[in-house]
């Protein structure tokens, strides 16, 4: 259970680590010479990806506790591998607001997404619940610097295309998690159990 909200959290916080830094370079490089953007432009544009955590992000743990986390989880990381390959498609012939709208909604996915992933964390095993979110989020981090390193090894299509099949192989992972539906059960120090309603 916790290899897998590792791995979702590579894939969602650790893409967005990389797809930040590219993408102010990747607006530029795309619409200068077609649309006359600037630097400065490029960077309002890319901004979109982030400006979304405020509201997306506690919206995704809020929708996992309406609808149950795993569905969530999947909702969100289809949706986020989807976005990822519609923003391989981007070009230089799109209009500038319909990448940006696609870039938006690509963001909202995954924000959504890591929320729902720490929703989940607690139903791991409570007693140690911060040991899981700190190995989940550290999975976070070495997953900007991995992507960064295949950053460097294709071109920006080619990156969003690997992040969006990335994606759609979590979704396998996904599958495997096993969410608790009425209690969870925790075992005591002393070694008894206890039923933990979680309605």
């Amino acid at each position: 259970q916790v290899f897998i909200l590792a791995v979702a959290y590579l894939m969602t916080f650790g893409s967005k680590l990389a797809v930040l830094s590219l993408l102010p370079m990747f607006f530029f490089n795309t619409f200068h010479a077609s649309q006359a953007i600037s630097m400065l432009d490029a960077g309002f544009l890319a901004s979109s990806f982030v400006i979304t955590n405020v509201v997306a992000r506690p919206a995704g743990g809020w929708v996992s506790d309406r609808i149950g986390r795993k569905l969530s989880i999947s909702v969100f990381t289809a949706g986020l591998a989807g976005g990822y390959c519609l923003m391989a498609l981007i070009s230089a012939e799109w209009p500038i607001g319909l990448a940006v709208l696609v870039t938006f909604l690509c963001a909202l996915f995954m924000q959504a997404a890591e929320g729902a992933i720490f929703a989940f964390v607690p139903l791991v095993r409570r007693a140690i619940t911060g040991e899981v979110a700190g190995i989940v989020g550290a999975y976070g981090n070495a997953g900007a610097i991995l992507f960064l390193i295949l950053l460097t090894m294709q071109t920006p299509a080619g990156f969003f295309l690997m992040l969006g099949i990335g994606c759609a192989i979590l979704l396998g992972l996904i599958a495997c998690l096993e969410e608790p539906k009425t209690f969870m059960t925790e075992i005591l120090p002393d070694g008894t159990t206890v039923k933990i309603e979680l309605d």
